[in-house]
């Protein structure tokens, strides 16, 4: 496939062209074995390994290199097609790897893999139930941003309904998973070995995923998604002034969020009354008080955090600190589906979406006349 031709392919997935190519950028920018550790499950190559070689293709092709962990009892006749697929004369569809044994260097080997232009594909005869301690190992020694576990299930599923899970939580969502026994009991051993995995490293970017073969580029490449995406957890604080905050961060955070410069004076004055941060600079809500609520002023989640479920984090605490708050939206804006399913009400004119939490009916007429009377405080970016 030629350049053109990848990249229109990854577009058809990802749906959304800005979103595709901020991800792949972001991911070119990692040293290349950091990418991603991807496990495909013995039967998730036996039900779709025509799928996992178009990915891993497809991947190839944009300059990504992800490292590949096969067990032993992968079926014979996958490993003869892995092989089949390094013949630079087989035909169109070659992907180019390398087999790794498991041994000491193996980073030195991966790296000398990639910088031969091979998928580096490591080899394991350990038992099964030590897999998840070599990829821990594995996390560990490569430095990896992500876990990509590929079943055939696409995710972890709901016990009640066998529906997918979006996203764990495993500060807020795992414990009463567990608890109340509420994963179905096919993947619980999956999602409790990835769990500790994800609370093993000490890094809060780093996130695992379970999706199907079919969905890996949709699952990398896109805010929704395409499977279950596992995650430690935000750390979230709560400021009242900018005297701890690192003003220069924030405003870059929240430029970069809505493409678009803030005015000068916006930070200058001080104005707010709180602020909800994460603490890598991922996500934040600046809140100004009005009457006995808030107006939410400015609402940013970093991009590439978008799909990690952090902005969901800085709304629900939001919503536990304050039952009443007021905020508006440009028409343009991509999130106004979501705000609508999120506030009790709104009311948009030609320019604006205003919305609401906690207003009583007789309050409303009065929140649209503030919104509407506010002055803009970013500018298009040239």
């Amino acid at each position: 496939m030629e350049t053109r031709e990848i990249l229109t392919k990854l577009l058809e997935v990802t749906e959304d062209q800005k979103d595709g190519l901020q991800y792949l950028e972001f991911f070119k920018s990692l040293e290349p074995w950091r990418f991603a550790l991807v496990y495909p499950t013995p039967d998730s190559i036996i039900e779709s390994w025509d799928a996992l070689f178009y990915q891993l293709r497809i991947l190839f092709k944009l300059g990504l290199f992800p490292v590949v962990l096969l067990h032993s009892s992968m079926p014979y006749y996958a490993k003869t097609f892995f092989q089949n697929f390094q013949s630079e004369n087989s035909d169109n569809l070659e992907v180019p790897f390398q087999w790794i044994r498991k041994q000491d260097a193996i980073l030195q080997k991966i790296q000398d893999s990639i910088s031969k232009k091979r998928i580096p594909v490591i080899l394991t005869k350990d038992k099964d139930d030590s897999i998840f301690s070599i990829i821990q190992e594995l996390i560990s020694t490569l430095d990896s941003n992500k876990l990509i576990v590929l079943n055939p299930r696409s995710g972890i599923r709901k016990k009640q309904d066998a529906t997918r899970f979006s996203i764990i939580n495993l500060q807020t969502d795992y414990p009463k998973l567990i608890s109340e026994a509420l994963v179905d009991e096919e993947d619980l051993p999956l999602l409790k070995n990835i769990s500790k995995v994800v609370q093993f490293v000490q890094k809060s970017r780093f996130t695992a995923s379970v999706t199907s073969p079919v969905y890996l580029l949709k699952e990398l490449f896109t805010v929704k998604g395409s499977g279950t995406l596992i995650r430690r957890g935000s750390v979230l604080t709560k400021h009242i002034n900018f005297k701890s905050l690192d003003k220069v961060r924030l405003a870059s955070l929240i430029e970069a969020s809505f493409r678009k410069s803030l005015k000068t004076s916006f930070l200058d004055k001080n104005q707010f009354d709180s602020i909800l941060l994460e603490g890598d600079y991922k996500a934040c809500a600046l809140f100004i008080q009005w009457k006995d609520g808030v107006l939410l002023s400015k609402f940013a989640v970093d991009e590439i955090a978008r799909g990690e479920g952090i902005g969901r984090d800085i709304w629900d605490m939001m919503k536990e600190l304050y039952p009443k708050i007021i905020w508006r939206a440009k028409r343009s804006n991509s999130i106004n589906s979501w705000y609508a399913k999120e506030a009790d009400g709104h009311w948009k004119d030609k320019n604006w979406y205003y919305y609401w939490i906690g207003i009583k009916a007789t309050e409303v007429v009065e929140v649209i006349e503030f919104l509407s009377s506010l002055e803009e405080d970013l500018e298009i970016i040239t």
